[in-house]
């Protein structure tokens, strides 16, 4: 956001008179004097106009561990959340990719929008791993398809062509790089199987290393490395 825009919204302040406040040096923006009113204003910067604090927010990339029972929402009528195993947060957090009720696993919650939907765009082709186990025998038709691709009459599309490894004959490790309603469950019953337990292990860099129900902050460098395929909206601060 330009930075006279920024005046109009926190100060009520017109374009002419945010021009002025600008060229006169009363706005700063992380520590440094704001010279020109096309500067532009992250949504994690910190703003000072002078000596009042207009802007603070603080960055979120959170990690969590997610029970099996806990929906991925931020309000539920029947069914306890995911946003309910972590303290109130003073920033609004979203989900950067959704599990189902009954899958366990790895869930990032965010504050940063453009961060998020790069991990979840299948054009970024950040990978997410699941463990599977099947209700009946993994056939080697269904791991052959599973990495050429399976079509959905629903969407009219076609998978990404996913990595398979069989652990036993009835489990198995996926890597896709979509996130369509019930995918995996979907791609299994194409082959009249069926999931019985379904976990994701990871997402890109990203590996779930918490006791069910923990949560922690990503560390820099975790950003670091997802930031070979995603761009932060601003520089991270953890």
């Amino acid at each position: 956001m330009r930075a006279d825009k920024f005046l109009f919204h926190h100060k009520k302040l017109g374009k002419k008179a945010a021009q002025k406040s600008i060229a006169e040096g009363r706005l700063w923006v992380n520590g440094r004097q704001v010279s020109h009113a096309g500067h532009e204003v992250g949504k994690f910067d910190q703003v000072r106009f002078d000596t009042e604090i207009l802007a603070n927010a603080r960055a979120h990339y959170i990690m969590l561990h997610k029970p099996a029972g806990y929906v991925c929402a931020t309000t539920d009528k029947l069914s306890p959340t995911v946003l309910e195993l972590l303290p109130e947060m003073t920033e609004p957090l979203h989900l950067a990719g959704r599990l189902d009720k009954f899958t366990t696993g790895l869930v990032i919650l965010t504050n940063d929008g453009k961060w998020s939907r790069e991990i979840t765009s299948p054009s970024s082709k950040v990978g997410k791993v699941y463990r599977i186990e099947a209700e009946n025998k993994i056939e080697n038709q269904m791991i052959e398809a599973f990495k050429a691709g399976v079509f959905f009459e629903k969407e009219k599309v076609k998978t990404q062509a996913a990595g398979v490894t069989l652990i036993t004959p009835m489990q198995m490790e996926l890597t896709i790089y979509e996130g369509m309603h019930h995918q995996i469950k979907r791609m299994l019953l194409k082959f009249n199987n069926r999931v019985v337990s379904l976990h994701r292990k990871s997402i890109g860099t990203l590996h779930l290393d918490l006791p069910e129900g923990d949560f922690r902050e990503l560390t820099e460098e975790e950003l670091q490395s997802m930031g070979k395929i995603c761009s932060p909206e601003e520089p991270h601060t953890v």
